[in-house]
């Protein structure tokens, strides 16, 4: 038996999406993980963007050796949200083979950049497809200059998705030093353990002969829901549809408004935050999921398609174009556009056939993007360095 490699994983505190990952790699007999979190927020129940008390539904710190490092970071903001000095002993003190940093902006995240160069450890990043966010000519500019200059000094890159590839690839990193490492979920919740039936027009008082639409997402901004809200209420009254708002957040009761002003509460409901194993019950259940956001990658999308549902989703979204064939097992409609979105809403609602051929096809895209596949890749990644 070889040597084994020593990596070091840095990010910010445990990430649902990410957990399985650390659990498929800490497998493979030649690596030696470490996952070294930043922050020890999230790992049991917590508080954000108006919910309380959520979880995960599995424990985020089994199955992989890990540390947490003291962060003395008294703001919130993302960008000095993290700041753990003691990130330069323990990268001294461990001397990985190669560490993986999970975002380059804060300053955490480039002092172990700093450190890594100077010790001539292979680092590599994995961050999200940035280039997709609307965002100032400001910004643009800023990063254009900075961008460049920050990534030469990474060894590699783990593209999420073909956007993020195409991002880095924007910023003059050559596509030789970028790997295709996709996002992953926890796959076996929505993916291989298929819970007791459970009767969603019983428990939610839907009629018989409507098609089940699923929005998944936080109710904030950034989220979009009102535009899914908005598109329901203006569906023609013919259309088979429900609607169900499987979170919530603070347009929360901003969308109930705009449902009980358009009379439209027999065809939306609001489920408000769901326990994680009725929550991948009800995904099982449904038909088809909305996503309606502007973001880097859309761990919706992946959690949709796990669990074998036909998607509609926002151009915006990056991860659509590595998970959605439109036409196959989904419809893609341009962000912001409501009547785009009802247009397709009511294209699957009067297509029964359709969806249940976009739900089996969905079923079958998605063993490419279990834990196992990506960890695969990774490990070929490592063996490299």
């Amino acid at each position: 038996m070889g040597k084994k490699i020593k990596v070091g994983v840095i990010i910010s505190n445990p990430i649902d999406h990410e957990i399985p990952l650390f659990q498929n790699l800490s497998l493979f007999h030649n690596i030696e993980l470490t996952v070294i979190f930043l922050d020890r927020e999230r790992i049991k129940s917590f508080n954000t963007f108006g919910l309380k008390n959520i979880n995960y539904g599995i424990n985020v710190l089994e199955g992989y050796n890990y540390t947490f490092l003291k962060n003395i970071s008294p703001f919130k903001s993302l960008r000095w949200k993290y700041i753990n000095p003691s990130v330069i002993k323990y990268l001294h003190k461990h001397k990985f083979d190669v560490v993986i940093s999970y975002g380059y902006n804060s300053i955490t995240t480039l002092i172990a950049l700093f450190v890594c160069n100077k010790m001539k450890v292979p680092i590599l990043l994995r961050t999200e497809a940035e280039s997709v966010q609307r965002v100032s000519a400001l910004k643009r500019f800023i990063r254009k200059i900075i961008l460049p200059v920050i990534y030469k000094k990474y060894n590699g890159f783990l593209a999420i998705c073909k956007a993020n590839s195409d991002h880095y690839i924007k910023y003059q990193v050559p596509s030789k030093l970028i790997w295709d490492v996709p996002q992953t979920i926890l796959f076996k919740n929505f993916f291989i353990n298929q819970h007791s039936p459970i009767d969603l027009k019983e428990r939610f008082h839907i009629p018989e002969s409507s098609i089940i639409f699923i929005y998944g997402s936080k109710l904030r901004n950034e989220k979009r829901p009102e535009d899914v809200v908005k598109a329901f209420c203006s569906l023609n009254e013919d259309v088979k549809a429900h609607l169900l708002v499987l979170s919530d957040g603070p347009l929360r009761k901003k969308c109930e408004s705009i449902v009980t002003k358009a009379n439209k509460n027999r065809q939306v409901t609001f489920t408000g935050y769901l326990d994680f194993e009725l929550l991948t019950q009800v995904y099982q259940a449904s038909d088809v999921l909305i996503a309606s956001s502007s973001e880097t990658v859309g761990s919706v999308l992946y959690q949709g398609l796990a669990a074998g549902l036909a998607i509609i989703s926002s151009d915006k979204i990056a991860g659509w174009f590595d998970i959605i064939q439109p036409g196959i097992n989904g419809l893609i409609y341009r962000c912001g556009n409501i009547d785009a979105l009802t247009t397709s809403i009511e294209a699957l609602a009067n297509n029964v056939a359709l969806i249940k051929s976009m739900k089996s096809n969905s079923k079958q895209f998605a063993k490419h993007f279990n834990p196992i596949s990506t960890g695969g890749k990774l490990i070929n990644v490592l063996n490299q360095y």
